[in-house]
């Protein structure tokens, strides 16, 4: 299909590099994955209906088919739930309408959860969607990932664009509508959560006027099973990956809200009743902010211990308290790639509490910050801030003694820094 800037739409709704014919202007975006059910998200030419034909991998029929109708007032942005899926099967999909049809792209549906081995994709801060050649997204996508997770900056809003729901709209489907991305998220499960570009101004938190805003312009451009809860609202969620639960968190709409507050009460104790309620063996919990960093002479970096001491505090010991095993902390925003490491502390009666990891992948695209920076904690054990970078955290509970791995990369695929965590010690042990 070709690309145009309108096609003859209105700007705001064709919007840049979408495509000039066929049946969508941008996506198609594979969103949440289960062994099955996958989500697709869309954003359609016309209101007309748009039908999702799906194929078993390779056939020439196929096998199911699910309509949307997509509506102005959501501009034209649609969601597609396909079901009957199963675990680990490849398949294919096409999307058709009056106006013609896509190519086809592949889905293979998630891994069961008693599946041993996930590989998670992430990173954060894609600004330079002008530059069609960023081969960090095919790089991405060779890593055949189970699913990728974009910890924000996933779009920049500039000053005209963050006071208005169209200029919102605008920078999210600019950057869904670059080449490279545009590859990579039609074939791997993606999921997200927004930072402060790509919810408001330069560190923008709960008292920025336009939240709700930014919040509903969110959830419509991706495709996730929920946001929030039913009392309390935001973009935070749980999501089932093999072994792997990833919890998916909201550190902008209640941020600074009454004091030093990053997730809020209410998400504060979802997060925790969901860590503590989770079978899965490892537990990831995505940020845009980082968790474990201390770093208050340098007002650019925003982090937990910043804006939120005492709930950094609370999370790390309900989880030595109650036991909860397998966390790691995935982080981003910094315009560099660091790892942070926090030993197990002492807990008492002569144990210790798990080891803690926190690991941050910034940016995808965007200046690197280009400077080693003395941090003033010692728990920084790797920096690498002068290219840009992806993480993968590859697990396989086959291999003792190294059942994670934790990896950085850079734009071509080459690796820059591993680390194999026992998954033993993510969990209370004797001191």
């Amino acid at each position: 299909m070709a690309n145009a800037e309108t096609s003859g739409l209105p700007a705001e709704l064709g919007g840049k590099n979408s495509y000039s014919d066929g049946p969508i202007l941008a996506g198609p975006l594979l969103g949440e994955v289960s062994g099955t059910r996958a989500l697709v998200w869309v954003q359609a030419r016309a209101e007309s209906p748009l039908t999702l034909q799906l194929f078993a991998e390779g056939a020439s029929d196929p096998v199911a088919q699910f309509e949307v109708t997509p509506r102005a007032a959501d501009w034209q942005c649609a969601v597609f739930t396909i079901t009957g899926l199963a675990a680990g099967q490849g398949y294919e999909y096409l999307i058709r309408s009056e106006h013609g049809a896509t190519p086809r792209y592949h889905l293979r549906a998630a891994v069961a959860a008693d599946c041993q081995q996930a590989r998670i994709a992430f990173g954060s801060c894609f600004h330079d969607y002008w530059i069609d050649d960023l081969p960090i997204f095919d790089a991405i996508g060779r890593e055949a990932a189970t699913a990728l997770v974009l910890l924000g900056d996933n779009s920049y809003f500039d000053e005209t664009e963050w006071p208005s729901e169209s200029g919102m709209m605008r920078a999210h489907l600019r950057n869904r509508n670059h080449p490279g991305f545009r590859r990579l998220v039609s074939e791997t499960s993606t999921l997200a959560i927004y930072d402060d570009h790509d919810f408001g101004p330069n560190d923008a938190d709960g008292n920025f006027a336009g939240r709700d805003r930014a919040l509903a312009t969110f959830c419509r451009v991706w495709a996730q099973n929920t946001y929030g809860t039913a009392d309390t609202r935001g973009i935070f969620s749980r999501v089932r990956v093999g072994p792997v639960e990833l919890f998916l968190t909201d550190g902008r709409y209640y941020r600074g809200v009454g004091g030093k507050s990053l997730l809020g009460r209410g998400q504060l104790d979802w997060l925790l009743a969901a860590l503590r309620s989770s079978q899965a063996p490892v537990k990831l919990i995505a940020s845009g902010s980082t968790v474990l960093a201390h770093h208050p002479f340098y007002h650019d970096w925003e982090s937990f211990n910043r804006s939120a001491p005492a709930e950094v505090e609370e999370l790390l010991a309900v989880i030595e308290r109650d036991q909860i095993p397998g966390v790691i902390l995935l982080s981003g925003d910094l315009h560099m790639a660091q790892v942070r490491h926090l030993a197990g502390r002492r807990l008492g009666a002569g144990r210790l509490g798990p080891d803690f990891w926190d690991i941050t992948s910034s940016p995808l695209a965007n200046t690197p910050y280009n400077e080693h920076v003395t941090w003033p904690e010692g728990a920084l054990i790797a920096q690498i801030p002068d290219r840009c970078n992806y993480g993968m955290v590859a697990v396989d509970l086959a291999r003792p003694g190294a059942e994670i791995l934790l990896l950085l990369k850079d734009s071509s695929g080459q690796e820059l820094f591993r680390q194999a965590i026992p998954l033993a010690s993510l969990q209370g042990r004797p001191g």
